[in-house]
């Protein structure tokens, strides 16, 4: 027990909350992470090749990208600090999402470049702006002498992106580009089911008190992807 009789906080990690949480955002993380894979590394191509752009036009593209996901990745943090990070979390990358699937009707339909690009910069930006929070939800919930654990079995996203994006090249040889915007946008609506079941077990950031193991700690800023 703690001075004063007051109940020491849990530093253990095995079983109930203290385990189930941190791995449901962990597996949030990964099946992210494979279904980008699946799709990625295949954006330029789509432009190229579809949508007829020059590889200037490619580069700017990319580092539009890379603006929109610093800006909502300000933005879901600002949120986070009002609403929770687990309900920000889950609600940009819905979100996302959503703007994949307008971008995969929009390409299907063969549709005007600037409405495909637009909702090709919101997707990337709302679906990019969360895996520092994810990341902050780990790092709080996971005691320090079980976070390397947590950080070798998070290093198998790199590994996994390679695998996955063979699996797209056979999906997009087979069914085309937009059949694997569909799946891939299939993958990561699954990648929201940890997420919204960790929602139940993730302390309320907004009440008093200390938050996970090691007291409130700020979510750290999102990271650009």
């Amino acid at each position: 027990p703690a001075p004063g009789g007051a109940r020491a906080p849990a530093t253990r990690c095995c079983g109930g909350r203290l385990v189930a949480a941190p791995a449901l955002v962990l597996l949030y993380d990964v099946i992210s992470a494979l279904a980008a894979g699946l799709v990625i590394r295949f954006f330029p191509i789509f432009f190229m090749r579809d949508l007829a752009l020059s590889p200037v036009a490619v580069s700017t593209i990319s580092i539009g990208a890379l603006a929109t996901t610093a800006a909502f990745g300000s933005a879901a943090h600002a949120l986070a600090a009002v609403a929770g990070r687990v309900p920000v979390a889950f609600s940009f990358r819905l979100a996302g999402v959503c703007s994949f699937v307008a971008m995969a009707a929009l390409a299907g339909a063969s549709a005007p470049r600037a409405p495909v690009i637009a909702a090709y910069l919101v997707r990337m930006g709302l679906i990019n702006s969360t895996f520092g929070i994810t990341k902050s939800i780990i790092h709080d919930l996971v005691p320090p002498s079980h976070r390397a654990r947590y950080a070798s079995i998070d290093s198998i996203n790199q590994a996994a992106w390679a695998g996955s994006a063979a699996l797209g090249g056979l999906v997009i040889d087979r069914y085309g580009m937009v059949a694997n915007f569909y799946v891939t946008a299939s993958a990561q609506l699954v990648a929201l089911v940890p997420i919204a079941l960790a929602r139940a077990l993730v302390p309320d950031e907004r009440a008093p008190g200390p938050v996970g193991l090691t007291g409130r700690v700020p979510a750290a800023p999102a990271a650009p992807r």
